[in-house]
């Protein structure tokens, strides 16, 4: 009865070093014949998307697909394939910083998936140029030149000079 569980036991040890251990094919693809399946050939069972790592808007992602013989549990073949990374997805964007006449202004943007945050320069606008009419002097009445101004922040860009009056 001892010599019987002991077989036993011996069977199941080598049951699960077969299937918790399967031997690995070698490199060159040669796989030697299948001692557990009725015919002493392999029998491909696949499993797809093993191991899978999600791609992310900067970095690639990856699973595997593995194949091994549905009987003794041989690895057959394992192949690595590669999921392209997502990349941002951009949101319209806020502007942080209007721009004014004279600096630039800033927009950032934030990807929707990670949070990230991207910034861009927009453009100065430039001055709204103002006339500011000349005047010509009298008798009594100081005359001015022509000028400029800015009609957006008011800066004065051509100031006005005075010709002093003419008199009587």
């Amino acid at each position: 009865m001892k010599q019987t569980w002991l077989k036993l036991i011996g069977i199941l040890l080598a049951a699960v070093m077969v299937f918790a251990f399967p031997p690995i094919a070698r490199a060159d693809g040669d796989h030697p014949e299948c001692p557990d399946s009725y015919d002493g050939k392999h029998h491909e069972d696949r499993g797809y998307g093993i191991n899978r790592i999600e791609p992310t808007c900067t970095e690639n992602g990856s699973y595997e697909n593995i194949a091994w013989c549905m009987f003794c549990g041989q690895l057959l073949s394992r192949e690595t394939v590669i999921i392209p990374a997502t990349g941002h997805n951009w949101d319209w964007g806020t502007v942080t910083t209007p721009p004014t006449c004279t600096t630039d202004g800033v927009i950032t943007y934030h990807c929707q998936t990670c949070g990230t945050p991207f910034t861009q320069a927009i453009p100065a606008t430039g001055h709204t140029v103002a006339t500011m009419p000349a005047k010509e002097a009298t008798c009594e009445e100081v005359g001015l030149t022509e000028g400029q101004y800015c009609s957006t922040c008011g800066e004065i860009l051509l100031y006005q000079y005075s010709s002093p009056a003419l008199g009587h």
